[in-house]
């Protein structure tokens, strides 16, 4: 005999499958975008396939056990240049300045850009002025206010990180917009890269 379920457990449900299926969607999209920038010669710095950082699994902290931010780090052959790709699904801190869920790739050059440094997108993206960012646009060092700060947690920015960074560029594409490897290329990666 089959039980019934309430309306209230179905759309909860529902919503896990829905969650569980975004990130099948998410990883396969990143799968993609490593193959394409393969032939950019760009590969992950470490070997390891881990794309989440300081999820919760605390009782205190029930609003961060599900995943935010995904990001996957790349070099090619230029030391102290970062290649950094971030899935921005929201951020708490400032819900104002994400309306959906992102996709942010930027290149970082400096004496200290490196496997240290994958907060960079995010921090750049939401804390670097102008806040409000255009999507689709490539950002470049210069038109980043980068002495009016708001927002950037002093315990992960160390003294003189900011004066490091020697390039930048950077652009923010939303992830609905994305639909292939194409749309990685053309969207994403040239604008960047080329």
């Amino acid at each position: 005999m089959e039980e019934s379920m309430s309306e209230n457990g179905q759309n909860v449900l529902g919503m896990v499958r829905q969650m569980q299926k975004l990130y099948g969607e998410i990883g396969a999209f990143m799968k993609h975008f490593e193959m394409v920038i393969a032939k950019k010669s760009l590969k992950p710095i470490s070997n390891s396939t881990s794309v989440i950082k300081d999820i919760s699994q605390s009782l205190n902290l029930p609003e961060q056990w599900g995943p935010m931010w995904m990001y996957r780090l790349y070099q090619g052959n230029i030391k102290h240049e970062l290649v950094s790709l971030n899935i921005a699904l929201d951020c708490p801190d400032y819900q104002d300045r994400i309306t959906e869920p992102l996709a942010l790739f930027s290149i970082v050059s400096g004496k200290k850009a490196n496997i240290k440094h994958e907060w960079y997108p995010w921090d750049i993206y939401f804390s670097f002025r102008p806040l409000q960012k255009q999507n689709n646009r490539v950002y470049s060092l210069k038109d980043f206010d980068l002495k009016n700060i708001d927002g950037i947690n002093e315990l992960v920015w160390e003294k003189g990180d900011l004066e490091a960074i020697e390039e930048l560029r950077f652009i923010s594409v939303p992830l609905m917009e994305i639909e292939g490897e194409q749309d990685i290329l053309n969207k994403i990666v040239n604008p960047i890269l080329n």
